[in-house]
């Protein structure tokens, strides 16, 4: 309390609340006002006291909801709310002494290059299709996800699938499309669920055009490979 009486002295002290332009008192907790240096728009930040600092880590990154993401995406989702002296270095700190991801982390081996598809900037005009799976079946009986990201946005979909027929991918695609739009252009491997005859029926039917990546080179399709790894590093942390 001694604390925020100093602070709140030196924000309403004419004399030296130039020393404190982006602090404000409120309620007795202090904000911090940061303006985006792109966009003009300010965001208030909770100053977080040290021994609650943790706790925002934790749900910031360990909950399930969170999905043990990287110490940037953590950052970001810290201060989209909270701020403290230090918070860049503490994240990082936090996030590679976790345990579950070290553990769930994947060996660093070479890859085969990336080959990037022609840049596309229209929204739902082109989007990549892939299956992840089998997984630990669950509880409702899934075992497999259907994994469907826009080219334009990076928007991503995951659907859990009890089973990855024919069948099942075209009723689910049916029912994101009637969700969102039809793309012009669905990308795809060379799996026999994404090449069987119903499937081509149903792009012919809705006039989406079926493209392929090369059997010797599946990595062509880099974007949906990268959120796979993703999805399948934060599945690994949540048994």
């Amino acid at each position: 309390y001694e604390q925020l009486a100093a602070v709140d002295g030196a924000i309403t002290d004419p004399q030296r609340a130039t020393q404190w332009p982006h602090f404000e008192l409120r309620q007795d907790r202090l904000y911090r006002i940061e303006r985006d240096r792109h966009t003009g728009e300010s965001r208030t930040q909770l100053l977080v006291p040290r021994c609650h600092r943790r706790a925002v880590m934790k749900l910031a990154h360990d909950i399930p909801a969170a999905g043990h993401l990287g110490h940037e995406k953590t950052l970001a989702r810290i201060l989209m709310r909270f701020f403290w002296p230090g918070i860049h270095q503490e994240v990082r700190s936090y996030c590679q002494s976790c345990p579950e991801c070290q553990l769930a982390a994947p060996p660093q081996t070479p890859k085969a290059p990336l080959i990037p598809m022609p840049l596309v900037e229209t929204p739902f005009e082109r989007v990549a299709m892939d299956l992840v799976g089998p997984l630990q079946k669950s509880s409702a009986g899934f075992q497999y996800i259907l994994v469907m990201v826009d080219y334009a946005t990076r928007f991503p979909e995951a659907i859990p699938l009890r089973s990855i027929t024919a069948r099942t991918i075209a009723g689910e695609l049916v029912k994101v499309f009637a969700r969102v739009g039809l793309p012009r252009e669905i990308l795809t491997d060379q799996g026999t669920n994404f090449t069987s005859r119903l499937l081509q029926q149903v792009c012919e039917l809705l006039g989406i055009k079926q493209l392929r990546t090369s059997v010797y080179h599946p990595q062509t399709d880099g974007l949906v490979e990268r959120f796979n790894r993703t999805l399948k590093a934060m599945l690994r942390k949540f048994p």
